[in-house]
């Protein structure tokens, strides 16, 4: 939906113009999540001017409960970071990171997990050594996020890229794989579509 929305312009817009038009497109006007948190009538916080640090309009709509905008305001500066300097760029590897966390924070630990696995996956595309800090904090934040993903099929499917992922990047706590793998052991034993704590 924001690509619909990014795709049909000529040249990168203004983050304000990007809000509008995310929050009026059809997939998403009216959606229950836009509006998490914000009660009926309330608007949403003001956007920066054009060109102004965008943390604060995301770091805003995060604080009010409205993850949706968050997450759509964050993903759209990950593809204006991504034109400017490709997707190995520290600003693209960031917005990666907000995107994370504002899942986290929305309490959706699946999207939290996939997002961190991006995170490390792209730092290490970058050249960034398996044991450098970010990695290691990108990757001990999937495995963190991981843990709470209680859809069984969801922590499997999660689990066959974080897996690799853990084992280049042991961190730095002792036992963090064999820990993966003792929690994918119970997953496996139970049913698909189960709960798993």
């Amino acid at each position: 939906m924001l690509a619909a929305v990014l795709r049909s312009v000529a040249a990168r817009p203004p983050v304000e113009e990007v809000h509008r038009a995310v929050l009026g497109h059809p997939d998403v006007a009216g959606s229950p999540f836009l509006e998490l948190g914000a009660p009926a009538g309330v608007p949403a916080a003001p956007l920066e001017a054009a060109g102004a640090d965008p943390h604060g309009p995301v770091r805003a709509a995060a604080r009010a409960g409205r993850f949706a905008e968050a997450a759509a305001l964050a993903a759209a500066c990950e593809q204006a970071a991504l034109r400017a300097g490709g997707p190995r760029s520290p600003e693209a590897v960031h917005w990666l990171e907000v995107q994370a966390d504002i899942a986290w924070l929305a309490g959706q630990p699946q999207r939290a997990t996939a997002g961190w696995i991006r995170v490390a996956a792209a730092r290490l595309a970058a050249g960034e050594a398996a044991d450098s800090a970010d990695v290691v904090r990108a990757v001990d934040q999937a495995h963190h996020c991981w843990l709470r993903v209680v859809d069984v099929s969801a922590a499997r499917l999660l689990a066959a890229e974080l897996e690799p992922l853990r084992r280049a990047v042991p961190g730095g706590r002792p036992g963090a794989l064999r820990a993966l793998h003792e929690r994918l052991a119970e997953l496996s034993a139970g049913p698909p579509g189960a709960s798993a704590g």
